[in-house]
């Protein structure tokens, strides 16, 4: 199964499902949803990127290996455009994509 085709099942569908599939790869676990939902929120209005084009930033890790990347282009306050990048597979969204990938995550917080 495709991150493709999991982003097309809609955020309830995957968060119903004990793990993130891409590619038969462990992406996220869902006991970590609580993890990744606060550390979304905290980083991405915190953190800002000195010298980067991103004015927000998350990464998620395991064991010490950056599995997931979000940057935002857009403004602090603005619901612009997302980049979401999957670490291990250089997979970038366009805007619609990641339009969809960043309502899942809104949806944790």
């Amino acid at each position: 199964m495709t991150l493709d085709t999991l982003i097309k099942q809609g955020s309830d569908k995957i968060m119903s499902k004990k793990t993130l599939i891409f590619d038969n790869e462990w992406v996220l676990v869902k006991n970590d949803w609580d993890y990744v939902a606060r550390e979304f929120s905290e980083t991405f209005n915190t953190q800002l990127m000195k010298g980067s084009p991103f004015k927000k930033s998350l990464q998620v890790k395991k064991d010490g290996v950056n599995i997931l990347q979000a940057y935002s282009r857009g403004d602090v306050d603005s619901n612009k455009f997302w980049e979401v990048v999957f670490e291990g597979y250089g997979i970038s969204y366009s805007e619609d994509k990641a339009k969809v990938a960043s309502n899942i995550f809104s949806k944790l917080t």
